[in-house]
């Protein structure tokens, strides 16, 4: 009961600025794809490839609404 504002919305929000700046700091996507196509006979091809996205650097938020 001591807190004044208990029950009335709030934010607050904090960033790390080492999440900000610097190199490899940011959040990243890469993509990679390859793919080979060979026709087996006239008008009868066949396609295969291969396709990976990866991500990184993904930015939390910490709920601190329990202290």
């Amino acid at each position: 009961m001591s807190n004044l504002n208990f029950g009335q919305p709030t934010s607050v929000t904090e960033f790390n600025p080492e999440t900000r700046f610097g190199w490899g700091n940011r959040f990243c996507s890469w993509e990679f794809s390859t793919s080979v196509q060979h026709e087996l006979m006239p008008r009868l091809g066949i396609d295969i490839g291969y396709f990976r996205r990866w991500y990184g650097n993904f930015l939390t938020t910490q709920n601190r609404a329990g202290r």
